[in-house]
């Protein structure tokens, strides 16, 4: 007990009470419907303005292009007596009560009105799909053991921002600088209101998470249900460059478009800051903001075999795939407990970058994404995919990058187009990748099914990442049947050459009929 609470007073906290905001519950968005009107709307009639689903009530933003009119309005504001809510000078937008519309026209003043959204942290799918999650394998382990004890840097000298919950104290944390910057005023939960941001922070620092030794950031947007506000987030992404943040995590999203949240994440962008982001967990295609704006890296989640967790959002702008079933995690009572989702994911980027960086001080954030995109591993579709987006994070391959003649040949996916069929003849196609820092002159893909004839291929100068595929083609099992068609692949290299990971040359694909519809 008395290390324990030495640990507690060892984390430097600083807080700071900042501009609060009240926010209401929303229903998880569905796929049949637009999910930016997901849930009972919420619509408060304002003279001369009628206020959209999950709008923050009796507020709007407004928005000006540039810092001149935006000044002047400003002016305007304080000549008639009129009171701001907030602002944010680095964007140029006002937070007003709507009856100052009525006084003091923004149009006038070249001003755009924009309101005040609701956003969250993305819900459990653990509530929603509990026999998907049973049907997952969980990891069982903390962000550190999973990537087999992180990097070299452990993200020393580096700051990484958390917009969340908020960070409990935690003998996890024991020794970390922690800054703590205040939104949520009002809580309306009394117990775990910061749950998900020591989860999501135990993930990137302190003794459990990917970058062990960074300075962690911690700004609380989100209150205990998980709510915050677009112009909350903004203004903690605007302060948090300030601040000096190099990498800031979003475990959090909304699907409605802002304009302050994308002129948050170009003011990020341009003083380059990494922005990180949760795909979201609704089984859509299509993902939330910040994840949806090109300049912020979004995560989608693969469960403990590496497969795309069915929760997971999909989209053709996922960039990578990362743990996030059954990831262990620090909780807000001081104890450790199991989350799934793509808040885990996340962070897993985060704090993978923020080591990176760590490791080499002259590398720059973009020179980071680059050399992670590059030892990604290859997963699903051929090339980037709306499941796995550029592949799954491989931190072997990221401490073994410079290591000479390293040879490992992979495969990686059995891939069938889920367009595909049941009692038809199918393409399959058979992705292999050379996950060794060498080229490979040479190697031998063996495709083998009981009843099929087996077929070998040769594949000839693979570069070090790059993939290769060949096609099959196999009669899938007829619908209304329990067959189950097993497929094997098998990859080796020529010349008796050795490869170094001979666990990953080998995949079995099973098929059957329940599954492909």
């Amino acid at each position: 007990m008395v290390a324990l609470l030495l640990g507690w007073y060892l984390a430097s906290r600083k807080t700071e009470q900042l501009a609060p905001n009240a926010t209401e519950q929303s229903a998880p968005p569905t796929e049949a419907s637009n999910p930016s009107a997901a849930g009972t709307p919420s619509v408060a009639e304002v003279p001369g303005l009628r206020f959209p689903p999950h709008a923050v009530a009796d507020e709007v933003l407004i928005y000006f292009s540039n810092a001149a009119d935006y000044r002047a309005y400003l002016d305007a504001l304080r000549g008639a007596g009129h009171l701001k809510i907030g602002s944010l000078d680095a964007l140029a937008v006002v937070r007003l009560r709507p009856e100052v519309l009525r006084m003091l026209d923004p149009a006038d003043f070249g001003g755009e009105v924009e309101f005040n959204y609701r956003v969250q942290q993305p819900v459990p799918p653990d509530a929603f799909n509990p026999a998907l999650m049973r049907s997952l394998r969980a990891f069982g382990s903390t962000a550190l053991e999973i990537s087999g004890g992180g990097l070299e840097g452990h993200g020393s000298g580096v700051t990484i921002a958390v917009l969340d919950s908020g960070i409990a104290e935690h003998p996890s944390f024991a020794g970390v600088e922690i800054n703590v910057y205040n939104w949520v005023s009002d809580d309306r939960t009394k117990t775990d209101a910061r749950a998900h941001g020591t989860a999501v922070a135990s993930i990137l620092g302190g003794k459990t998470g990917i970058a062990p030794e960074a300075r962690l950031l911690d700004f609380r947007v989100l209150d205990g249900a998980g709510q915050g506000t677009s112009f909350a987030v903004a203004e903690a992404i605007v302060r948090a460059v300030d601040l000096g943040a190099e990498v800031i995590n979003l475990s959090l999203g909304l699907y409605q478009e802002t304009a302050v949240l994308r002129e948050a994440v170009r003011y990020a962008n341009q003083q380059d800051v990494l922005m990180v982001a949760a795909a979201g967990n609704d089984a859509l295609t299509r993902l939330p903001y910040p994840a949806a704006y090109p300049e912020v890296l979004a995560v989608a989640a693969v469960d403990g075999n590496g497969l795309h967790a069915g929760f997971s959002n999909r989209s053709q702008g996922i960039d990578f795939a990362a743990p996030g079933v059954g990831v262990v995690v620090a909780d807000a009572e001081g104890h450790n407990r199991r989350i799934n989702g793509t808040s885990a994911a996340a962070p897993f980027v985060s704090g993978t970058l923020a080591a990176l960086l760590s490791e080499n001080p002259k590398l720059t954030p973009e020179g980071a994404v680059r050399l992670l995109k590059a030892q990604l591993n290859e997963a699903g579709a051929p090339g980037v995919d709306m499941e796995y987006g550029g592949g799954l994070l491989d931190w072997d391959r990221l401490r073994e990058r410079e290591t000479p003649d390293f040879k490992d040949m992979a495969l990686a996916s059995i891939f069938l187009d889920q367009s595909s069929q049941p009692g038809t003849r199918v393409p399959l196609r058979v992705v292999v990748q050379n996950r060794g820092t060498v080229w490979v002159p040479e190697a031998e893909l063996v495709v083998a099914q009981l009843g099929e004839q087996t077929e070998k291929f040769m594949i000839t100068s693979l570069a070090p990442g790059a993939i290769a595929e060949r096609t099959v083609f196999r009669q899938l099992p007829p619908a209304g049947t329990d067959v189950l068609v097993e497929i094997g692949a098998r990859i080796t290299l020529g010349d008796g050459a050795v490869d170094r990971r001979p666990e990953n040359n080998l995949k079995v694909a099973r098929y059957q009929a329940a599954n492909l519809d």
